[in-house]
């Protein structure tokens, strides 16, 4: 059974999982969390196994076990594709994987919150997004950061920093099951957002399908991958049941998704 967190969450990307759910005849239930809590609400018995689509709240009450409700706790955990640990790039930084921002520095956002740079690219080194990734220009990153959505927490947390920045020409997301490309869109083209469907022949597709088999920080995940001057290259590893579905074909997705849950 889908899990679909119903609030506090973009609309457009509901109804594409409900849509898809629907078409396909599979059974569902929704559930929210409470502001400022732990605390999930809407679900009272659930099946022995479920398949959760939810915002990066789910994954930080998951991850710190603050998780309260009435209904089994272990099966509702067991509905995530999700590892902390693997799915930090401070952990797949020290892998020799051809990322994007290899290069980068992992620092404590508190030590250099107040640091200016001419020019400079910061993310979360996790995928729970506290803050949305920054470009400092001639700024500090508070300055920046001020600019955009954060998290109360962002000061608590790990973050890349990068004074490379590469010209990227297109990026795409591909959902992989166990090692392999499922479906995939576009999300950036020429430095616009673009959610477009990518087909199997396109050659970023296949470049996909071979570096889904370098790492894996979960049997079931998500990957972005870019398109630069300097070759194919990962941007970050991120839990699918957070995820954005873009343009992907969100109905041959959720048929192997349970597939997976049935014979794992």
């Amino acid at each position: 059974m889908f899990l679909i967190q119903d609030a506090f969450r973009k609309y457009s990307e509901i109804d594409k999982e409900v849509d898809a759910i629907l078409e396909l005849n599979l059974p569902f239930q929704t559930f929210g969390i409470l502001p400022f809590t732990s605390i999930v609400t809407g679900l009272d018995t659930i099946p022995k196994y479920v398949i959760i689509r939810g915002g990066t709240k789910v994954l930080d009450i998951i991850t710190n076990d603050t998780i309260t409700g009435d209904f089994d706790k272990q099966i509702f955990k067991e509905g995530l594709f999700y590892n902390p640990t693997t799915f930090d790039q401070a952990y797949y930084q020290k892998l020799d994987l051809p990322l994007l921002n290899k290069n980068a520095y992992i620092h404590n956002m508190r030590d250099i919150i107040d640091v200016k740079f001419e020019q400079a690219f910061v993310k979360p080194s996790n995928d729970r997004k506290s803050f949305n990734a920054l470009f400092v220009d001639n700024q500090t990153i508070r300055e920046a950061l001020e600019l955009t959505q954060y998290q109360a927490n962002y000061l608590e947390q790990t973050c890349l920093l990068t004074t490379e920045i590469v010209e990227i020409n297109r990026e795409c997301r591909f959902y992989i099951v166990n090692q392999q490309v499922i479906t995939g869109s576009h999300y950036r083209i020429d430095n616009q957002t673009k959610h477009l469907p990518i087909q199997e022949k396109d050659i970023m597709w296949q470049v996909a399908n071979e570096y889904c088999k370098l790492f894996q920080p979960h049997d079931v995940f998500v990957m972005d991958i870019a398109e630069t001057p300097i070759g194919f290259k990962i941007v970050e590893y991120n839990c699918l049941n957070a995820s954005g579905l873009y343009a992907a074909d969100v109905k041959k997705l959720f048929l192997k998704l349970i597939d997976y849950k049935e014979n794992i």
